[in-house]
């Protein structure tokens, strides 16, 4: 795999957040005027929990700009190469090309597999959106919800610092979907992408056994927990404890 970094900028409107008065009047000017119109014109854009720019990234895939479209996919979506792959898919629920006598919905899920897949295959590396700051934050948990905190952390020039109980970061990426579903080098190469803005990952590290809460306190500016919950419900029927069976979470 071709691992050069490819530096790309912001789309405008995320580079910076905009300094207005704090007033009423001010948040009304410059709020969004027709609350609904997303809903009603875009609704997969809408439904999208990330409100990724489908419409955008679709037109670059259509014009066969993989690389362009990925971008606007990462700006939105920490793994968008995960997401093309085990997505709910949300999105093609409220499709209007899904809607009745209209056909089926746009392939929006598999389009943002084809924009990782069928691209350079190089590293994206999003430029950060402010200078260092000289501030650490410990993020407890490895997971998406820590890569993802660490990884806006580090665009706002901080110092993030990872620590994972198991010996891979990815949480349940890793722990909860089986390779054929998901292969690992995908998972790898966007965690790559997100240390490769200065984010450091320790792995094989128990919080309370290996360092402590104080410690991280002691040690950092601020601590963020996203710890995982690996333990499964167990549903108490006959055979629960037989071997072969797999609990879900």
């Amino acid at each position: 795999m071709d691992t050069e970094n490819k530096a790309l900028t912001l789309p405008p409107g995320r580079n910076r957040e905009p300094h207005y008065s704090l007033t009423r009047e001010a948040g009304f000017a410059n709020g969004a005027k027709d609350l609904d119109w997303l809903d009603i014109n875009i609704p997969c854009q809408k439904a999208c929990p990330a409100h990724t720019r489908i419409p955008d990234y679709l037109d670059e895939i259509n014009a066969g700009n993989y690389d362009e479209a990925y971008l606007i996919n990462l700006v939105d979506n920490v793994f968008p190469a995960v997401l093309g792959r085990v997505c709910s898919r949300p999105c093609e629920d409220v499709c209007r090309h899904g809607r009745e006598g209209l056909g089926e919905p746009v392939a929006i899920c598999f389009s943002k597999r084809a924009a990782a897949d069928l691209g350079s295959g190089k590293h994206v590396v999003l430029n950060k959106a402010y200078p260092d700051t000289g501030k650490t934050i410990a993020v407890i948990g490895g997971g998406p919800a820590g890569l993802a905190a660490a990884r806006e952390l580090a665009l706002y020039g901080h110092k993030p610092v990872v620590y994972e109980k198991y010996s891979e970061a990815g949480g349940m990426m890793n722990q909860g979907i089986p390779e054929f579903r998901l292969p690992r080098e995908i998972i790898r190469k966007e965690i790559e992408q997100i240390e490769k803005l200065g984010v450091e990952i320790h792995c094989n590290q128990n919080i309370g056994t290996d360092i402590t809460v104080d410690e991280l306190l002691e040690k950092n500016d601020a601590v963020i927990i996203a710890a995982g919950t690996l333990d499964p419900n167990i549903v108490d029927i006959p055979g629960k404890d037989l071997g072969g069976i797999q609990h879900g979470l």
